[in-house]
């Protein structure tokens, strides 16, 4: 089984992977991860779309800081090698969800400063692109999946910031439509049975919301709940049958707070990482429950702090660089940390893959 990651300018995407209508807490057990060391991206870069299906981790598009990529890079679990492709047109700050063996990579913003209404299509199996469009183009949105639902939602548009919610049925490749309870851009979202949520985000410049809106891929239902704090560049991720939210800045605060919303009790309630920071990248695979780099006090961090959520218990981990805006992909037992920003005084990007095993 294979998951994506959770992260805040790529659509924080971490699914169960459960029957429909499955709410149970039944996952892989691990106690730790282990560093297996490293390798590379072609291409150094931040704001990667990340995804994986059957074996492959695919790493898509992205920003050098001097220009937007079109590059993939395409990583094989089984053999540890990479191949290379493209998108149809360079762009970052992509939605992303998965179907069966293809990933979807929705919007983002393209090289000309325009946004991106084309969604590239990767069959894994067969290593083809199609695409499709969203109805409207917008970069900064978020992406997840649930099933065979593809949703995009959010971002900012030509109008500005966008409550549109697009929603692919992938089996019968039909498009409906929805909206937010509010307008925002930078959303993290993530997908737990048949529940899609849709969390936080800016709302101006120094508004930040606290919104969760909740879509029920089986009924078609949306539902309404509030984190206790608005904020941004929020990461999302699920195991079992929890769904975390953490970390994050609003205008008054950076966070290190991770609040944990049980979908079978539909209780919340609040946990702690090592660091309040923001800019991290989230994922999990089995029972650990992993947030990684990101923007701390003393800048950027090489953090990994380890949730196991079968016993509450932290325990943390390094990346080899410390960096923020970094990408998190997990599939199989094996996660994938790439890319990301070194320096933020020079603006230092890395092309740098650590690769770590759970255990």
């Amino acid at each position: 089984m294979c998951i994506l990651a959770g992260s805040w300018l790529l659509t924080g995407f971490t699914s169960c992977k459960k029957k429909s209508g499955d709410t149970g807490s039944s996952v892989i057990s691990y106690s730790k991860i282990t560093y297996l060391g490293n390798t590379n991206l072609s291409v150094a870069r931040i704001i990667i779309a990340g995804a994986s299906a059957g074996n492959k981790i695919v790493f898509a598009g992205g920003s050098n800081i001097t220009s937007v990529l079109n590059t993939v890079d395409i990583y094989d679990v089984a053999t540890g090698t990479w191949t290379a492709s493209q998108l149809s047109e360079s762009k970052y700050s992509i939605g992303v969800g998965t179907y069966d063996n293809q990933i979807y990579f929705g919007g983002g913003w393209t090289s000309g400063g325009t946004t991106s209404k084309v969604v590239d299509i990767y069959n894994t199996k067969t290593q083809t692109w199609t695409s499709s469009q969203l109805s409207q183009a917008r970069g900064d949105l978020a992406g997840t999946s649930a099933g065979q639902y593809v949703l995009f939602a959010g971002g900012w548009g030509s109008g500005g910031l966008s409550n549109v919610v697009d929603i692919l049925n992938a089996a019968t490749e039909t498009w409906t439509t929805g909206f937010l309870s509010e307008a925002r851009d930078y959303p993290a979202a993530t997908s737990c049975g048949t529940k899609m949520f849709i969390a936080g985000g800016g709302i101006s410049a120094s508004i930040y919301s606290n919104a969760v809106d909740i879509f029920d891929s089986q009924t078609g239902l949306w539902t309404y709940d509030h984190l206790p704090y608005g904020r941004g560049q929020i990461s999302a991720v699920t195991s079992g049958s929890k769904v975390f939210f953490a970390g994050g800045n609003n205008s008054d605060s950076v966070f290190s707070r991770v609040d944990i919303y049980d979908i079978n009790t539909k209780n919340w309630s609040t946990t702690f990482m090592s660091k309040a920071r923001s800019y991290i990248t989230a994922v999990s695979v089995g029972n650990l429950v992993i947030f990684a780099g990101g923007l701390s006090a003393s800048g950027p961090d090489g953090i990994i702090d380890i949730y196991n959520v079968s016993t509450g218990v932290w325990t943390t981990a390094s990346l080899s660089i410390p960096r923020l805006r970094l990408t998190a992909v997990a599939c199989g037992s094996k996660i994938l940390f790439a890319g990301g920003m070194t320096d933020i005084i020079t603006n230092t990007v890395t092309a740098a893959v650590d690769v770590f095993q759970a255990e």
